[in-house]
Order: C-alpha cells, then structure tokens, then sequence
C-alpha cells in the first residue's frame, strides 16, 4: 500500500511531474523549485523559513553528487536548528502561561474570599 502525501505537497509534486514532462530544456532544479515555491504559498511560513526549506534546491543545479548531498545537508542543518530554536521558545512560554494561570487563580480565591 502506498502512502499519499498531504496538500500541498500532493498537487506540487503532480504539477512538477506535468512540467517536467512538458519541458523543453528548462532545468529540472528551476522547474522544482518553482513549483514548490507555488506550492508552499498556502503553508503559513515565513518567507524566510521558504528561502530555508528551497535553499538546497539551485537555480541551475549542481552537476556533482556529492556537492548536491552537501547542500542538501547544510539546509537540514539549517532548518533542524530552527525547529530546536522554536522548541525552546515554546517551552518557555507554556512555563509563562502555567505561571500565569496559576497567579490568576490564586487572585480569584483571594478576591473571592
């Protein structure tokens, strides 16, 4: 059984299908990364967390294996840094929030009382 990928990375990846077998010399790293540029409009990302995920996908490709490899690892270097960032950020805040919640009630005890 094969699994299905989730929009938008579904109709993307059938649209570059469709491109690449309508190509007429247009390269394949160009017609990827335009097409999961249009994909990605309807995720709610920064434009620079775009830029982050695209990085490792050239305009004009890499001829080489391993420099392709390179830079495929350097952008998921990048983006696992981000997401350990993010994670720390909502740590922090939920212990924020728990605070919160817990002086608002020892407020309303106090009030009520």
């Amino acid at each position: 059984m094969q699994k299905q990928l989730q929009e938008p990375f579904r109709g993307c990846f059938e649209k570059l299908n469709q491109r690449l077998q309508e190509s007429c010399g247009e390269s394949c790293g160009k017609l990827f990364r335009t097409t999961l540029e249009e994909g990605m409009r309807e995720l709610p990302l920064k434009p620079e967390d775009r830029e982050a995920f695209l990085q490792f996908i050239p305009e004009n490709g890499y001829m080489d294996g391993q420099m392709q490899l390179l830079s495929i690892q350097r952008s998921r270097a990048l983006l696992e840094g981000t997401l350990e960032k993010l994670d720390r950020e909502n740590a922090e805040k939920c212990r924020l929030a728990l605070g919160l919640g817990a002086m608002s009630g020892m407020l309303l005890v106090l009030i009520l009382w």
